[in-house]
């Protein structure tokens, strides 16, 4: 965690976005992000970086007409472990713009590594991330506008990435495996006690 919130001091210059997802698919929300970025182009020096998937023409087609082809980057699939946290320790922000979602485990993960996080208010995510670091789904400019509030607030973003990691910690596995074996005690508890 040192690391993360020694990144953020001494962070100048372009500022790393990411995103995991699968690139092939539409809801994900890589477009929500462009659209914010084309908003950002002309306020900062911004880059993002989209990781899931082999194709990704629809994203290339976007950038295009968007004039954003020097603004993103597809990294297409990375491997589990390793070259993921490799990924989300050198990205500046996590943004996750879906429009579907249960409780994303890449979310979790970047909470893990420390990430900053914005993302749109679907599924679990609301249960994850401080809200107000969240979006209306397919709300580009409120993105953009969370982004451009964030990425140059030092401050902000040291809060947002301890509190992140300390609150992804209730997910890490030994926490969850308690959570667990206390489940199925109580339902043992309970099965012996009231099935009479």
């Amino acid at each position: 965690m040192s690391s993360r919130l020694d990144k953020i001091e001494q962070k100048t210059g372009k500022i790393t976005v990411g995103l995991i997802g699968s690139i092939d698919v539409r809801y994900k929300g890589q477009d929500v992000l462009l659209k914010a970025i084309g908003l950002l182009r002309d306020d900062m020096d911004i880059e993002a970086l989209f990781v899931g998937g082999k194709e990704g023409t629809w994203i290339k087609n976007l950038a295009n007409e968007l004039d954003l082809v020097d603004k993103y980057r597809l990294l297409y699939t990375l491997k589990p472990g390793e070259e993921i946290f490799d990924f989300l320790d050198n990205i500046d922000i996590y943004i996750h713009p879906s429009s579907a979602e249960g409780l994303p485990r890449v979310v979790v993960e970047a909470m893990s590594r420390g990430c900053p996080i914005l993302a749109s208010k679907v599924g679990g995510i609301p249960e994850l991330i401080d809200p107000k670091y969240t979006h209306n789904p397919g709300d580009y400019k409120e993105l953009a506008r969370q982004i451009k509030l964030v990425a140059g607030d030092k401050d902000q973003l040291k809060k947002m990435a301890t509190r992140n990691f300390e609150a992804s910690q209730k997910y890490a596995g030994d926490n969850l495996d308690n959570k667990r074996h206390s489940l199925f005690v109580d339902f043992a508890d309970y099965v012996t006690n009231y099935s009479k």
